[in-house]
């Protein structure tokens, strides 16, 4: 049978070999390169590097545990890499157990290592010398001035200091006591020898301080004859050198230190014959107050002769030799003692004479007595009743003054300088203010909104630039007043009222760029809304205008977009149905499945069966349209069928 007898069909039958064949090589052709594909895709995982953490100063208990951690390193590392083929373990088996005999592997040769290393560190550990144990200084603090009581408290906190020297110890070689027995029995017995002797040690020289504690109060000791004034009060009496007489009046006295002017018992305030010049005052039947200041020396010695002046001589009368020796001082020292007097000008004149005159002379003898190097050789007499060497006491209080003058002039050179910063500060957020007129003059044309922007965002940062030049919180230094020392600060008003105008201009400004910016982003919206339905108008009027063979081509090309688009869904979907984290970039397998030769084969089959069917009906339509026999035609065997035809 030929190709010409069947017609056409018949034609199409003749062509169904080649086109057979034709699939069948052309997915033979692409079986290497998706079976290539496949096994590309898969992954290869590689093992991390186990870190070991040994180092030369372990112990056999730190070694044993390093080499658990090692080994729990290489077991999570073995499951994170299983974790990482587990997936591929049915889609592709061959894959997966070559991977899983290669981490098997890697987790074999990995413990076979780490049990070596570790055996090797267990042996250096057991064979490494142990450290030698050095027992610290215990450092007493027993002193010269303790009464009993102070010093079995001593003896008590530094037997609490050997025993905890000796519990580090014996921490210390606790490690060793199973690998290194020998080593921690002899260091064991040094320790306790160590801590027997340091005990005998401080048990004689608690001994020794209590019986000089005792000889000092039997000794009859001013300081020991009275237990409950405090040891600070004690201290400050030898600092500025008293002598036994001075710190009998002042320890019956009862002096009181306290820290802060608003406490209740600091009462000086509201006394009439108070001095609150130096930061403390005696009220004539109370206790001597003493504020707790960098004065407290000069406030305590001056405090102490008002009590002298007034107990032993004003109410005895025996001061009329005492006020001549003063009124000789002030008329060789009329600057200063004038100072004083002026203080105390409202009291003197305000009182009767005989309370003026006390009130007069009882502040010159306090002040000369503990200020005044100038004085009288019957006075410096006087004075040494009560000082040992008074010339300390004036020293302590030069010291004092020539402080609290450098820091006067440390502050007003401050306030300078906060001063000149806070106008720096408010002259840049006044020119960073109008700016604003400028970005302004963008606002209303739509086509600069950029420019408008730039405007606003240079704007913002003139603004934190300006904030670098903010002042920090006003502090200032307000020293206690003494004789002859320069003023105080002047009042920091006017730097108050500059920084508080600044905080105004800047929450305006921000208030003012928050207002700015929003309505900037309401602009721009607005203006984004114009280009769209300007866009949209044009379309339209385009649309309108175009020619009808312009619509025909665009339908076309419509069209040609269609199929394009449904060819390549067929081959594989667009890019933005294949991200990364899509089913068939995850899978591999999945898909290289769907491309296989089998697929093709089952094509080839389904094509063939169509072309065949085709051709049997186009065959069989032709038979039936073939028009009848004429007369005298259809002789021998066609006259058969054409009876049959009849027939029928």
């Amino acid at each position: 049978m030929t190709a010409e007898r069947w017609g056409r069909p018949g034609r199409l039958l003749f062509l169904l070999p080649y086109a057979i064949a034709l699939i069948a090589a052309a997915g033979a052709m692409g079986w290497p390169r998706l079976a290539s594909a496949q096994t590309t895709d898969l992954p290869a995982p590689t093992p991390a590097e186990v870190t070991y953490g040994y180092h030369e100063q372990m112990t056999e208990a730190e070694v044993a545990a390093e080499c658990g951690r090692i080994d729990s390193l290489i077991d999570t590392e073995a499951d994170r890499l299983t974790d990482i083929i587990r997936p591929y373990e049915n889609s592709h088996p061959d894959y997966y157990a070559t991977e899983a005999g290669k981490i098997t592997a890697w987790q074999e040769a990995a413990e076979t290592a780490a049990d070596t290393e570790c055996q090797q560190q267990k042996e250096a550990a057991a064979s490494r010398q142990p450290p030698a144990q050095t027992p610290g200084q215990i450092v007493y603090g027993y002193h010269d001035e303790m009464t009993e009581a102070e010093v079995e408290a001593e003896c008590e906190r530094i037997e609490g200091l050997i025993d905890a020297e000796a519990d580090r110890l014996r921490a210390n070689i606790a490690p060793y006591e199973s690998s290194h027995p020998d080593y921690h029995a002899t260091e064991t017995g040094k320790i306790t020898a160590w801590h027997d002797t340091a005990d005998l040690d401080n048990a004689a020289e608690c001994q020794r301080q209590l019986q000089a504690a005792e000889e000092r109060r039997l000794s009859g000791s001013i300081d020991d004859l009275y237990p409950e004034i405090s040891p600070e009060i004690k201290r400050l009496a030898n600092r500025i050198g008293l002598t036994d007489r001075a710190k009998r009046i002042l320890y019956n006295n009862n002096p009181l230190i306290l820290d802060d002017p608003n406490h209740p018992d600091f009462t000086c305030g509201g006394e009439t014959f108070a001095d609150t010049y130096i930061h403390g005052c005696w009220d004539h039947s109370g206790p001597i107050k003493l504020l707790r200041d960098n004065s407290i020396e000069t406030t305590l010695a001056h405090e102490l002769l008002h009590v002298i002046y007034y107990r032993e001589y004003y109410l005895t009368n025996a001061n009329k030799g005492i006020d001549e020796q003063i009124d000789i001082v002030v008329a060789r020292n009329p600057r200063q003692t004038s100072i004083i007097l002026d203080a105390y000008a409202d009291q003197i004149n305000s009182l009767p004479d005989r309370t003026g005159r006390y009130i007069r002379y009882t502040e010159l003898y306090a002040f000369i007595g503990t200020q005044f190097t100038d004085s009288t050789p019957d006075l410096e007499d006087h004075y040494a009743k009560y000082f040992n060497d008074r010339q300390v006491l004036v020293d302590i209080f030069h010291d004092w003054v020539i402080g609290t003058r450098a820091k006067i002039v440390e502050q007003e050179t401050y306030n300078t300088q906060l001063v000149n910063q806070a106008n720096e500060y408010l002259a840049c957020l006044n020119d960073v203010n109008r700016t604003t007129g400028d970005c302004l003059a963008y606002y209303p044309d739509k086509s600069r909104y950029a420019a408008y922007d730039d405007c606003l965002a240079s704007r913002k940062t003139f603004v934190d630039d300006c904030q670098h030049l903010r002042p920090a919180a006003f502090i200032a230094y307000v020293p206690a007043p003494v004789p002859a020392a320069p003023p105080a600060p002047a009042d920091n008003g006017e730097l108050q009222a500059l920084i508080e105008e600044t905080e105004e201009l800047v929450a305006e400004v921000q208030e003012e760029q928050e207002e700015i910016e929003d309505s900037f982003i309401h602009q721009l919206v607005f203006y984004d809304h114009e280009l769209d339905d300007e866009e949209d108008t044009a379309g339209q009027t385009a649309v309108a205008n175009r020619p009808a063979d312009t619509d025909e081509a665009e339908d076309e090309n419509e069209d040609e977009e269609e199929v394009a688009a449904e060819e390549a869904e067929e081959a594989g979907g667009s890019a933005e149905e294949q991200p990364d984290g899509s089913p068939s970039a995850q899978n591999p397998s999945r898909r290289a499945a769907s491309n296989t030769p089998w697929e093709w084969l089952i094509a080839a089959l389904v094509l063939s069966g169509a072309l065949i069917g085709g051709a049997l009906f186009f065959n069989l339509r032709r038979q039936v349209d073939k028009p009848k026999p004429s007369d005298g035609e259809g002789k021998g065997n066609d006259t058969g069928k054409a009876d049959g035809h009849k027939k029928r």
